[in-house]
């Protein structure tokens, strides 16, 4: 992660690089047969970047739509760009500025005014496939309307261009492509909500876990804002030290805020905005705020199942209080991973569709530790629209053919007795373990979400039934539980 002094435009394509987009049509930039317009527009894309509020009060945004790409360098061709300046009512959500709903209309007086963009700031220009730009137009009249829900706008319209030519601007999505505003400090105090949180281990060049050279290791966790969904919040926390054959466990404690790098200590930020490192509070895309951790603590409980309980009470270099709690998984994947889980709440299921579970042995199956036994429990609805759970344990002994009760918690590593977390593959196929919820027709998935955190509980009932108790988060900290009672049939390799 990292914050830059950029120009109004580099700010706003670097928020937007490696984001996918869906498209409309292949990109027709002449008449359709039977059209009223001079020129249709299709296969484009929608971008729009929040600058805060005008000159009287209304919130100014900039919207594309274009056939051209756009990257971190800025934008490529061949294409047209169709730039508005629109102002609508101010953003209630600061991390999620969309527009107001509705039609906006030209204005050639500027009036800043809601539903409205301005003669000044809309144009349309072309570009080249070397990205030099070949032509320009401003507009003489013309129209946007922006429908769909927050998750998924929709932006439509029709513009007149200064030599008369009329051109259909075919709906096509809308992406937040961040803020204009410049960067400073954050002026507010913060309760965030926490809706995620990922991040990783710092090695030496060497791969030693002992960067800092004082017998500690050194954890980067991203906390991800519930409203948006975007990393919000870094946390630098520096625990014990971990050989370099381990693989590091984030230990419980409370950690200081503090420019040394000691064991429990959480690293303040640094001010720096080439480089951002240590703990802060980032907003930079949105409202141009950020807020350097510098003083307060923060208290890690929990850990099994790699669920813990995280509580931030800091304040920043300006004495503005950044606060929050969070509990559910930290899944050290590397960080800025996206989810890749289908859930999109928690969930709660007794499984009433399974009968029976199935059981396989799969002995010596996982590479990685040969010594234990690779086994899997398919809770599997005999129904279509039915919840269902399939998990993966690994048990003491490859050469185990019986299952043992206890309670299997995801680890970090490959030990006995605990549960193997899931993963969605390359093919959009899901590998243990993971809840998940059946077609109509029984033949596939609605629903995939890869355990991640938590455990699941494992005990042998009355007869030939057995009790399974869940308690697991997705990579999206969805929370899953549930509770089954059943036989489990052994099926045969």
């Amino acid at each position: 992660m990292f914050i830059s002094k950029l120009t109004r435009f580099a700010a706003a394509a670097l928020l937007i690089a490696g984001v996918g987009f869906a498209s409309c049509s292949k990109d027709d930039g002449g008449n359709d047969s039977g059209s009223s317009y001079d020129r249709v527009v299709r296969g484009a894309k929608g971008y729009y970047v929040y600058n805060g509020s005008s000159d009287n009060g209304t919130g100014s945004y900039t919207l594309y739509i274009s056939t051209a790409e756009i990257s971190a360098s800025g934008w490529t061709g061949p294409g047209d760009i169709y730039q508005f300046a629109v102002y609508s009512d101010m953003p209630s959500n600061a991390n999620a500025p969309l527009p107001a709903r509705g039609s906006y209309r030209y204005d050639s007086g500027n009036s800043h005014a809601d539903n409205t963009f301005a003669a000044e700031g809309s144009m349309m220009w072309s570009i080249s496939a070397s990205g030099s730009q070949t032509g320009s137009s401003n507009y003489s009249d013309g129209s946007l309307t922006l429908r769909g829900t927050d998750a998924s706008p929709i932006i439509e319209g029709e513009v007149t261009l200064s030599n008369g030519t009329t051109v259909q601007l075919v709906a096509t999505s809308l992406a937040y492509a961040g803020s204009t505003i410049e960067i400073g400090d954050l002026q507010r105090d913060v309760q965030m909500g926490i809706s995620y949180t990922n991040g990783g281990v710092e090695r030496t060049e060497e791969g030693s876990y002992n960067v800092y050279g004082n017998n500690t290791t050194s954890y980067i966790l991203h906390c991800y804002d519930e409203e948006s969904d975007q990393v919000r919040l870094q946390l630098n926390l520096i625990g014990p030290g971990t050989a370099d054959d381990a693989v590091p466990v984030l230990e419980t404690g409370d950690y200081t805020l503090g420019t040394e790098p000691a064991e429990f200590s959480c690293l303040a930020g640094s001010a720096d905005l080439e480089n951002a490192t240590g703990s802060f509070y980032d907003a930079s895309g949105l409202t141009g705020e950020v807020g350097w951790l510098t003083t307060g603590s923060i208290k890690v409980s929990g850990g099994e199942g790699n669920v813990y309980t995280i509580e931030i009470n800091a304040e920043t270099n300006q004495g503005r209080a950044v606060t929050g709690t969070y509990t559910g998984g930290v899944i050290l994947n590397g960080g800025n991973v996206a989810p890749t889980t289908t859930l999109t709440d928690d969930a709660q299921s007794n499984f009433e569709g399974v009968t029976t579970g199935i059981l396989n042995f799969y002995g010596a199956a996982l590479e990685a530790r040969p010594d234990l036994g690779y086994t899997v429990i398919d809770l599997a609805p005999q129904g279509g629209n039915q919840a269902g759970f399939v998990m993966a344990i690994l048990l003491p002994d490859s050469n185990t053919r019986e299952l043992a009760e206890g309670t299997y918690a995801v680890t970090n590593d490959y030990t006995a007795n605990m549960l193997y977390p899931g993963m969605i593959t390359s093919n959009n196929e899901f590998e243990p373990s993971a809840y998940y919820v059946t077609d109509a027709n029984n033949q596939g998935t609605t629903i995939q979400a890869p355990v991640q955190a938590g455990k699941v509980t494992i005990a042998r009932g009355e007869g030939d039934t057995w009790e399974i108790n869940i308690d697991v988060y997705d990579d999206a900290n969805n929370h899953i539980t549930g509770y089954w009672v059943g036989p489990l049939k052994i099926q045969e390799q």
